[in-house]
C-alpha cells in the first residue's frame, strides 16, 4: 500500500493491517511519524462541523470545573466561559476529527451552544462537597462511563494544558498494552507522590516504579471502569485527607494503576505523550502534555 493510500485510509479512521506489527518495532514508529504526526494541530485542516448530539465509541473525557478552589492553582483561579483556556484542547480534537465531551459546573448556555458541534460536546456535573476538583473528576468520569455502554475505549486528559498531534487511538493494541498513561519523562516515584500516598492512605507505595502523571490515561472501557472503580473506592476510604482538603488523585492514580496492571503493559512516553513540560512544538507524540 502506497503513502497516499495510507493517509486516505487513517483520515477515514481506518488502521491499515500492514502497519499494526508490535508498537516496539521501529519501522512501525517511523510509519507511525510520517503518517500520523506529519503537521502539529494548528497546521491542520478543521473539518466542517454542526450541532449534531455527540454519539462515539472512543471519546476524549476531560472537565472545565471552576465551583471550588482548584488546588494546584496557587494564583488566580480559572473563571468559567474562558474559550483561550482551553483553545488547544478544543482544536486539536477537532484538527484530528477526534471526538470529546467537557465535564462542567458553570459554563454558560450560550458558551456550550456556541462550543458544541458534532464533534465535542458539554454536560453538566455537580461537584460533590467533600472532595478536591482533580479528586472528584474520577466520580464524574466513572458515573458517566456507567451509563454510555456504547464507549469501547476512551482517554482522560487535562483541558488547560493539553494538545493532539494525532489519534492515540490509533496506538491502542490490545495484545501488547492494557493502560495508557503520562509520564514525568520516566522519573520513578518522589517524594512528592509519596506525600501524596500518605495523605490517602498513610504510607507510601511501589518505590522505584514510573511515576505515572493523571493528566493522561486512556484504555478501553472494561480496564478503564476497572481503573475509576478502584479509585473512587480508595478515596471515600481516605476520610483523614478528605477531611484536610488534601489533593490525593497523584497518589491513588498511581498506586490503583501499578496495583491493576503490570507496568510493562502500560504505554507511556512516544509515541503517545511528549515530555512533560517541555512544550515541545513538534515530535513522535499524540499528546502534548504542557
Amino acid at each position: 500500500m502506497d503513502h497516499d493510500s495510507l493517509l486516505r485510509r487513517k483520515r477515514r479512521g481506518i488502521v491499515p493491517e500492514e502497519i499494526k506489527p508490535d508498537s516496539r518495532d521501529w519501522s512501525y514508529m517511523n510509519l507511525l511519524k510520517k503518517i500520523w504526526w506529519g503537521k502539529a494541530p494548528q497546521e491542520m485542516a478543521m473539518p466542517n462541523v454542526s450541532k449534531k448530539p455527540l454519539s462515539a465509541r472512543q471519546i476524549i473525557l476531560t472537565n472545565y470545573f471552576t465551583g471550588k478552589k482548584n488546588p494546584q492553582k496557587l494564583g488566580n483561579q480559572y473563571v468559567p466561559d474562558q474559550f483561550e483556556n482551553m483553545k488547544g484542547w478544543y482544536n486539536s480534537l477537532l484538527s484530528n476529527h477526534l471526538h470529546g465531551l467537557v465535564f462542567h459546573d458553570q459554563l454558560s448556555k450560550d458558551f456550550v451552544d456556541q462550543y458544541t458541534n458534532d464533534y465535542i460536546s458539554f454536560e453538566k456535573y455537580e461537584l460533590k462537597k467533600k472532595y478536591t476538583l482533580n479528586d472528584d473528576r474520577f466520580f464524574c468520569w466513572q458515573e458517566w462511563l456507567l451509563q454510555h455502554k456504547e464507549v469501547e475505549s476512551l482517554f482522560c486528559t487535562d483541558l488547560f494544558d493539553v494538545d493532539f498531534f494525532g489519534n492515540p487511538f490509533q496506538l491502542m493494541d490490545p495484545l501488547r498494552y492494557d493502560l495508557y498513561c503520562g509520564d514525568d519523562n520516566g522519573a520513578e516515584m518522589n517524594e512528592w507522590v509519596n506525600d501524596r500516598f500518605r495523605w490517602a492512605y498513610g504510607k507510601t507505595f511501589h518505590a522505584g516504579k514510573i511515576k505515572f502523571v493523571a493528566g493522561i490515561m486512556g484504555g478501553t472501557r472494561e480496564n478503564m471502569l476497572r481503573l475509576f472503580q478502584s479509585m473512587t473506592r480508595d478515596f471515600e476510604k481516605a476520610k483523614s485527607g478528605t477531611r484536610k482538603g488534601k489533593n490525593m488523585n497523584m497518589g491513588v492514580f498511581n498506586k490503583c494503576v501499578h496495583d491493576l496492571f503490570d507496568q510493562d503493559r502500560i504505554m507511556f512516553g512516544p509515541p503517545l505523550n511528549s515530555r512533560f513540560r517541555k512544550y515541545e512544538e513538534k515530535g513522535n507524540f499524540c499528546i502534548r502534555h504542557k
